[in-house]
């Protein structure tokens, strides 16, 4: 049996409302961070993306 996510009947009905499509990329989502903290912690999150790049604190605002 694969990794199973589990939600409660409230959350349940909530996921019905949303297109099939949309609600599995978001279940697919969660049980992959579910795996990924219990692998490593916060540590084991993939992000997925450019990096974030950010300015040093002294031009931050001008």
């Amino acid at each position: 049996m694969g990794y199973v996510t589990r939600f409660t009947p409230h959350a349940q009905r909530d996921v019905l409302k949303i297109p099939r499509p949309d609600a599995l990329r978001i279940l697919y989502r969660l049980t992959e961070l579910r795996k990924s903290m219990d692998a490593g912690g916060h540590g084991g999150i993939r992000r997925e993306g450019p990096p974030v790049t950010r300015r040093p604190m002294a031009t931050q605002g001008r």
